[in-house]
């Protein structure tokens, strides 16, 4: 479960399932409503998903597992005259759970129902989906960033296990690999531009000691006059100076890493 197909592959992925599983059957608000609450934390990774509703030979619509039709949530562009026999449901925000009659061919999530005791309960419905998707969505290993005034995915998602394992990447900043970066998983030194070499030269001199001293990171300055060997001035001392050309690392932000782990 959880691969998206046609609804002839979605039935038949039930039946692997279980011989007594079906398409999803919703039958009241309260049924639409649990639904949809299921499927909104995932409406960016789906977008359609196959329900249970078909059309009949008798040109009316009817549920798969031989529930009647007594309740409808319908788009306001379902064409609903048997061109399509068919039905999704809409994961899509702005109009989230909305049915519309669609090509039987399209391939969307698969999501299935099964019957416990002669009677089909609610949760039951869904356990297999809810697993699906979050197996899809987040898988064992999955980590999760917060940032500053984000939730704990403990609180956006609690019925996941989640392991804060900040402390495994204590003190680390991230980066995204390329530019000046080290090789992905190679742990890189914090650095700046610094003094790194001095030069001393005897007598000879590009720049008199009342100019400014250009500083290029990676060249050496000018050599720049800096005193008299003796009185007469005949023999005299400059200095070059060498900046390294290294990347400022910036200041960064703490995060937390969660690993789901259940």
């Amino acid at each position: 479960m959880g691969n998206e197909g046609s609804a002839a592959e979605a039935k038949a992925s039930c039946k692997k399932l279980d011989s007594s599983a079906t398409l999803i059957t919703i039958t009241t608000q309260a049924e639409q409503t649990f639904v949809e609450g299921i499927l909104k934390n995932y409406t960016d990774s789906f977008e359609y998903a196959w329900i249970g509703l078909e059309y009949h030979d008798d040109k009316t619509f009817g549920w798969s597992d031989g529930n009647e039709l007594s309740y409808t949530n319908w788009h306001k562009n379902a064409i609903k005259d048997g061109s399509s026999k068919c039905v999704q449901m809409s994961l899509v925000k702005s109009h989230l759970g909305k049915w519309t009659d669609d090509n039987c061919n399209k391939k969307f999530l698969v999501a299935c129902q099964k019957e416990t005791s002669s009677k089909t309960v609610l949760e039951d419905k869904f356990n297999n989906l809810t697993k699906v998707i979050n197996e899809k969505i987040f898988p064992i290993g999955f980590l999760y960033t917060q940032l500053p005034n984000q939730s704990e995915p403990t609180v956006l998602w609690p019925w996941l296990r989640w392991t804060e394992v900040t402390k495994e990447y204590a003190g680390y900043f991230f980066r995204a690999e390329g530019g000046g970066s080290a090789q992905f998983g190679t742990e890189q030194n914090g650095t700046s531009p610094r003094l790194t070499r001095i030069v001393q030269s005897f007598n000879k001199y590009e720049l008199g000691g009342s100019n400014q001293v250009v500083v290029e990171p990676g060249k050496d300055t000018k050599r720049m006059f800096s005193g008299c060997v003796c009185d007469s001035c005949n023999s005299f001392y400059a200095y070059a100076y060498h900046v390294s050309n290294e990347e400022v690392r910036p200041s960064n932000m703490a995060v937390k890493i969660w690993k789901r782990t259940g």
